[in-house]
This record gives C-alpha cells, sequence and structure tokens, in this order.
C-alpha cells in the first residue's frame, strides 16, 4: 500500500472583504500540480451571483471549479484523487447553508450546533487524509459588535468554535487584515 503524503492543512480568517480569498489563490498558485477550489456559495440573489462572479474571475482558468454547499469533506476527497492543492472558500458559508438546511427553524438547537461540529471534525479529518495540500478560508466574526438576535449570536458562537477547531488542526493559519496576510501558525509563527 501506498504511504500518504500529507501536504497540509491551512486556514485562512478574516473580516469580511479583507483579502483571504485573493491570499488563497495567491498560496495556490505558488503550489505545484492542478488545483481545484470548492465552492461554498449558494447564489440566492443578484448581490451573491455578482460576488461569485467575480471571484471566479479571479482564479486562474484551468483551475477545477466544485460547486458544493453540503458535502464539502466528501468534495475535499474527490478532488484530492486528482489535484495536489484545495482550496474550500467559505466555511462560514458551508455553516450557513448547514444552518438553513431543512428542516430550518428560527434557532438553532442544540442537535443542529453539533452536527455542525461533526461536518467541521469531518473535513478536519478528510484533510489529514488526502495527498494533497486544503486550503480552507473563513470568515472572523467574532471580532465586531455583537449580533442584537438570538440567532445571530448563536451562529457567531458557532463560526467562531468552527474556526477554532479548524485552526487547531492546521498546520499554518493567517488572519488577514486590511489586504494584509499575517502568519499567526506555522513556521516562525510571524509575518507573511
Amino acid at each position: 500500500m501506498k504511504e500518504l503524503i500529507n501536504l497540509g492543512l491551512i486556514l485562512i480568517t478574516g473580516g469580511a472583504r479583507s483579502g483571504k480569498s485573493r491570499y488563497a489563490v495567491e498560496l495556490a498558485k505558488q503550489k505545484s500540480g492542478k488545483v481545484a477550489f470548492i465552492a461554498t456559495a449558494i447564489a440566492g440573489d443578484e448581490e451573491m451571483t455578482r460576488r461569485i462572479r467575480m471571484h471566479q474571475s479571479a482564479r486562474p482558468s484551468d483551475w477545477t471549479t466544485i460547486e458544493e454547499s453540503i458535502n464539502v469533506a466528501q468534495a475535499i476527497a474527490d478532488a484530492a484523487v486528482e489535484h495536489k492543492t484545495i482550496i474550500v472558500d467559505c466555511l462560514t458559508l458551508f455553516i450557513t447553508n448547514l444552518v438553513f438546511k431543512p428542516p430550518y427553524r428560527e434557532e438553532i438547537d442544540d442537535q443542529k450546533e453539533q452536527n455542525i461540529y461533526a461536518a467541521i471534525e469531518q473535513i478536519v479529518d478528510t484533510t489529514k487524509n488526502v495527498e494533497a495540500t486544503v486550503i480552507i478560508i473563513s470568515n472572523e466574526l467574532g471580532m465586531g459588535l455583537v449580533p442584537e438576535d438570538a440567532l445571530a449570536r448563536r451562529f457567531r458562537d458557532i463560526a467562531g468554535r468552527a474556526n477554532q477547531l479548524m485552526a487547531e488542526a492546521a498546520d499554518e493559519a493567517y488572519v488577514c487584515i486590511s489586504g494584509i496576510p499575517m502568519r499567526i501558525k506555522g513556521e516562525n509563527e510571524t509575518g507573511k
């Protein structure tokens, strides 16, 4: 049996429009081999459709795009068969998709929260068992105002815990602020 060579898990987090996706694309371009881009967004309105198109235009045309909103761990495993670098954009939208997956309620109950954490752990486990570099992009929601309603507060808390789980498992982690990526975990754990 061939020995698995895991090439690493990289987490890139930051606020909205902070340069996370751009930095992930830059990192992937530095890697050798084929690149897959797993997009978790669902184009629910015209503004989101424009955002998706903008992100698509920033990627090299020879990259494989996989649109998967729910079964992200399986998409990573499938992509790793032919690709050496896989970008997942983004973990926060994936969590959103799980929250609003039927049966949807106006609250996130404990069972749904545990299912979300299990899905995050499944992604982590998958990244450790593929022969590819996996770059996960996620929003940092905990640095802003406290959300007004209970659903938004619980969502923020879940996303924050998911980021912690991913950062703990990551070989490298970066936070992007104002377009500047800063290494917060990994080799030397300083700077870009």
